[in-house]
């Protein structure tokens, strides 16, 4: 039987080769798109704001879990490719919310989904529907751990728990 050291090495080798392949999938969706200029946080701010709609500024700031002036610069960027748009609410002129342009941002959406479905199919094919919940849940519960804890603050300082 493996020691604790043995498994958090094996699990961290196979979640840094799922972290490369999922890199490269933004990367060929991108270019699907023919959108070589978008990143990742671009695709999965379209991916958010297609799925919702329309989003207040707050919401992508935690969405992509970076501070709301580098919310404000990706929002802007892609204003300005036309793929994104600002929308005063009705209820408040205050509130601003972010839409995707009907053209271009609704394209780029529809790809991105389409490919993300494709992926999807091929990654759990042999899988059945409690592997589907089970694997939700645990990468739900990582996400958590390394947003709650900020693990690299941890792992710089030398606290982080093992």
């Amino acid at each position: 039987m493996k020691n604790r050291k043995e498994l958090i090495d094996d699990f961290m080798e196979v979640f840094q080769m799922l972290a490369l392949k999922v890199q490269e999938t933004d990367q060929s969706c991108a270019e699907i798109a023919g959108l070589n200029e978008i990143t990742k946080y671009d695709l999965a701010l379209v991916g958010l704001i297609g799925k919702k709609g329309e989003v207040i500024m707050r919401e992508i700031a935690e969405y992509l879990d970076v501070p709301f002036s580098t919310a404000t610069g990706v929002v802007d960027k892609l204003v300005k490719k036309k793929i994104l748009k600002r929308v005063n609410s009705e209820i408040d002129r205050r509130t601003v919310k972010v839409g995707l342009t009907s053209k271009r941002g609704a394209e780029i959406f529809h790809q991105f989904i389409t490919f993300r479905h494709r992926l999807g199919e091929v990654v759990l094919a042999n899988m059945d529907e409690r592997d589907f919940a089970d694997i939700e849940r645990l990468m739900k519960k990582m996400v958590r751990q390394i947003s709650d804890h900020h693990v690299e603050a941890q792992i710089k300082t030398g606290f982080a728990k093992v």
